[in-house]
């Protein structure tokens, strides 16, 4: 169901679930065709849904403790991830394409 469109109603009044869903499920995946998964997701499905999540750590960190959260347990892995998504839109390549989303 991640996978799904975001306009998919499922995820309607969700939004901030489906951000924690995605960051701590895309930081602790391995290198590889699952992590890109998740960067494509949040890169090419989901940065007009929740831009200030692309400008903001501080941001981010507000929607994730909403939810399960320790800054000890997570916060260097998903800041890690948080800045491999960021790094596409600055140009970095890390071999994640929005073609075939």
């Amino acid at each position: 169901r991640l996978q799904q469109k975001p306009d998919d109603s499922i995820w309607d009044g969700e939004r901030q679930l489906l951000t924690w869903l995605l960051y701590i499920g895309g930081a602790f995946a391995p290198v590889g065709p699952v992590r890109s998964g998740f960067i494509r997701l949040l890169h090419c499905d989901h940065t007009f849904e929740l831009p200030e999540l692309y400008t903001s750590w501080h941001g981010l960190v507000d929607v994730l403790k909403q939810f399960i959260w320790s800054e000890k347990v997570y916060e260097s892995q998903v800041r890690a991830f948080w800045e491999e998504v960021m790094g596409l839109d600055h140009g970095d390549s890390t071999g994640v394409s929005c073609q075939n989303v």
